[in-house]
């Protein structure tokens, strides 16, 4: 009678392992001697990569080879069972699978994790899985659990973990591109390297960019069709799902390669080059195809050209499901693309896509879409500003100088933003452009699994696992700190020095982390950098403030050069070039730079473009703008020169006497800096978090210039407070103000920046001062008389209503006094 593989090994564990005969407990199980016994050796499957990831990324942490064997031999060695829960010799091997066990058997993707260490004649460390994936993700978990260093291995003696994952799809974008500030210099051992790193916090999928965006990098190693294909197989081995986002752009985007939908010709130049695609992956699950962002295309015509290429699709990949997104889809659109699912019930549909610019909620998506079809969120977890999520409370010299997309560990916002867009979803695949995001990918594949999770708990398995075994604590605390450092007034924030000293604890007593570990030089690179940005802070709004009392020096009635504009000019002037003159904290400065460089070593990662080749100043470029002025040196700079050509002394001087008024033209104006999160005490924000995302996401603080190193404006110009109507309803922007004289008349004045197509109204306690409708006027500076009997009660509400367009964007705000 021929027994099966797993069987004979399970029949043997048994024998093994007599189970009258108890050995003394013990705390920790040492397994450096260990052994790997599971039937899927040496066979060419998920499972059999499974095996090799947990022998490989022990080896790479301890330096020790662990045999993998299809049956144990007679030795006393611990072993560590991989296997599958239908694996019919389980059930001789004394197993201990427990009375729940038949129920948690049903659930796809889990698996147990239970260590016998009283077994005789050594300790048993089971992984089992439910199934192929649930072994793969139960190897990750015990990866995360043992302590892994060199010449050692062990877990806890009392190890016992029954998990499976609570979303059925917990996906990355990794697009092979030459807009990634990282991808883009990756070999295929590279991507295969993070996406095993990915996989150990549940991750089970990955989406590409194949297309959109066709030029090659100059750091590729590889052509772009050949890491396609890579990206596909890899996944095959791994057994995880492969997608691919595959955006039809309008012909405004022609000089990009786009084409649109049309005409038939173009509809079947955009097929032909699918199919090439479709027939040569080893694998594809779906594919992502975006309503806009890029492009803006018609759902009449869209939906007919999905069904074409779903034909095509399922030819090689019968399963295979294709997904729209209904980003900035209005109206018509909208009513067009749910009646067509509606009417049609397409099987080769897999549902919608929720992401960036999607004009209605999620809950009404989920109530409007056919419920055969599921809702797949896109969460942009990559950029800080302009953004899906931009930075709560962030201050603007970060924003002047960190930029778009920045080294962006955000452990607290990530998970609420998780568990805020994970209802009403079968989960997500986030959007990402390189490894500035990466521990938001472990947080947002961890809560995706587990929205419950411990979050203090999934950074210390981060450090443990990525940096070294046992520095899992200090790790949590320090991104914690990095998180912290951005929150509110950097000025006033002295946490930024007490995370610094966090990681430079952990830089001096390991120091061949500093060499080796891009994570680790990720977050001693942020700690120093924010500390930098501080001290150049406080520095520049010294040199700021002295300007502004040196013009207010000056002599009205003097004529003469000592005692007027041209003397108080030039000092200024030199008090500006301080900031150049005076280096403050070179020696940070230096380190930061040795840092930024060994990441675009280690991980390519790129930082700069003249040092690094990074493809634009807003892709992470943050050695590029880390001089970036913090205080308003352009502006001033700008006035100088303007002011220097009026040839009459008394009108320089007054124009001069304008720059430190400029806040405060009258005594007694109260004015709000909107972009800057220590200067808006007049703005009214809603409290508490909504279950719909979309209230708690509507205003944003945040910078718009899409090229902050080449804007001159003075920095309340350039940031606010924006708000967008979005999810088909209008919204509102206030601010209030409690303390004013009574009776006494005001001018309003603000700063807008207006979107196109807007529509607002502004109201004055209820008291309309502009209608609603387009701007009255395309200036950014407006201002309303508010009578004095609006404030006879020493209180005003001012309030913006927006119900249409791309909204506005209110930067800066004073309400002056009329005498």
């Amino acid at each position: 009678m021929c027994v099966s593989r797993s069987l004979r090994v399970l029949i043997l564990l048994a024998l093994l392992v007599p189970s009258f005969i108890q050995a003394a407990p013990f705390q920790i199980l040492d397994l450096s001697e260990a052994v790997i016994v599971s039937p899927y050796v040496g066979q060419n499957n998920p499972q059999s990569e499974a095996v090799k990831m947990l022998k490989g990324e022990i080896y790479k942490r301890t330096q020790i080879v662990i045999d993998a064997l299809a049956q144990r031999e007679l030795s006393p060695a611990p072993i560590i069972v991989v296997t599958q829960s239908d694996d019919p010799g389980l059930g001789k091997a004394q197993y201990p699978r427990g009375d729940s066990a038949a129920e948690f058997e049903k659930k796809d993707e889990g698996f147990r994790i239970i260590v016998q260490n009283n077994a005789l004649p050594a300790p048993v460390v089971w992984v089992v899985g439910n199934d192929a994936r649930g072994v793969l993700f139960g190897v990750g978990r015990l990866l995360r659990e043992m302590v892994l260093l060199p010449g050692e291995i062990s877990v806890h003696a009392d190890l016992k973990v029954e998990s499976a994952a609570r979303f059925p799809l917990r996906g990355h974008q990794l697009g092979y591109r030459g807009k990634s500030n990282t991808y883009d210099a990756w070999s295929p051992a590279r991507y295969e390297q993070y996406i095993r790193d990915l996989i150990v916090f549940g991750t089970n999928a990955i989406e590409n960019i194949p297309f959109q965006d066709p030029n090659d990098a100059p750091q590729m190693p590889v052509g772009r069709e050949e890491m396609n294909l890579e990206l596909s197989r890899i996944c095959e081995r791994y057994g995880i799902e492969y997608w691919e986002w595959m955006p039809v752009m309008e012909h405004r985007d022609e000089e990009e390669g786009a084409v649109a939908l049309e005409t038939e010709e173009q509809r079947e130049r955009i097929l032909e080059q699918w199919e090439a695609m479709f027939s040569q992956c080893a694998r594809l699950d779906g594919i992502f195809v975006p309503s806009s962002d890029p492009g803006m295309n018609k759902a009449s015509l869209m939906m007919p050209f999905l069904q074409k290429a779903a034909t095509i699709l399922r030819k090689y990949h019968p399963n295979a499901k294709m997904w729209m997104s209904h980003q900035k889809f209005e109206g018509q659109d909208l009513d067009d693309m749910f009646s067509y699912i509606a009417d049609n019930q397409p099987d080769w549909f897999g549902g919608l896509v929720y992401g960036p610019w999607t004009k209605i909620s999620l809950a009404e998506s989920r109530q409007r879409l056919h419920p055969n079809y599921g809702i797949r969120s896109y969460p942009d977890i990559t950029h800080t500003v302009r953004c899906q999520f931009p930075v709560h409370n962030w201050d603007p010299a970060f924003m002047h100088t960190q930029g778009r997309e920045p080294i962006y560990p955000s452990p607290v916002a990530m998970r609420e933003n998780h568990n805020l867009f994970v209802e009403h979803t079968i989960g997500s695949i986030t959007y990402s452009d390189g490894v500035n995001d990466d521990l938001n990918k472990i947080l947002w594949s961890a809560h995706a699994w587990d929205p419950d999770a411990d979050l203090t708990g999934i950074l210390t398995h981060y450090g443990n696992y990525f940096m070294k075994s046992g520095l899992g604590p200090q790790v949590a605390e320090g991104l914690y700190g990095l998180e912290r450092n951005w929150n509110g007034p950097l000025e006033t924030n002295p946490g930024v020095l007490g995370t610094l000293r966090i990681w430079q604890e952990m830089e001096e007593s390991e120091p061949e982390l500093v060499e080796k570990n891009w994570r680790f030089e990720q977050g001693l690179f942020r700690s120093y950098y924010d500390f930098y940005v501080r001290q150049r802070l406080l520095h520049e709004s010294q040199i700021e403030k002295g300007i502004n009392e040196r013009i207010l020096s000056m002599r009205p009635e003097s004529h003469d050069l000592a005692g007027g504009s041209v003397s108080a000019i030039f000092d200024c002037r030199t008090l500006l070039r301080m900031a150049d003159l005076e280096l403050i904290e070179e020696e940070v400065r230096r380190k930061i730079f040795y840092l930024g460089d060994r990441l675009y070593e280690n991980i390519g990662a790129q930082l700069s473009v003249m040092r690094h080749g990074a493809g634009d100043y807003d892709r992470g470029t943050m050695l590029d703008t880390v001089d970036q002025p913090v205080n308003n040196r352009y502006w001033i700079e700008d006035q100088f020169a303007r002011i220097g050509q009026l040839e009459i002394e008394e009108e320089r001087m007054a124009a001069l006497a304008e720059i430190p008024r400029y806040e405060e033209p009258i005594p007694g104006t109260l004015y709000d800096d909107l972009g800057h999160t220590g200067r808006q005490a007049h703005l009214v924000r809603a409290v508490g978090l909504s279950m719909e995302p979309a209230d708690r996401w509507t205003q944003k603080d945040e910078i718009q210039s899409w090229m902050p190193y080449l804007d001159r404006r003075r920095l309340s110009q350039q940031d606010g407070i924006g708000c967008f109507p979005r999810w088909s309803r209008a919204w509102s922007l206030k601010l209030f103000y409690p303390t004013l004289q009574h009776d006494k008349p005001y001018t309003f004045r603000a700063a807008i920046q207006k979107g196109e197509g807007s529509e607002y109204a502004l109201y004055a306690d209820d008291n309309e001062l502009k209608s609603m409708g387009p701007p009255h006027t395309e200036e950014e500076l407006e201002e309303y008389e508010i009578p004095a009997d609006w404030v006879r009660d020493g209180e005003l509400h001012v309030e913006w209503k927006v119900n249409q367009g791309r909204g506005i964007h209110v930067t800066e705000t004073w309400l002056i006094p009329n005498d």
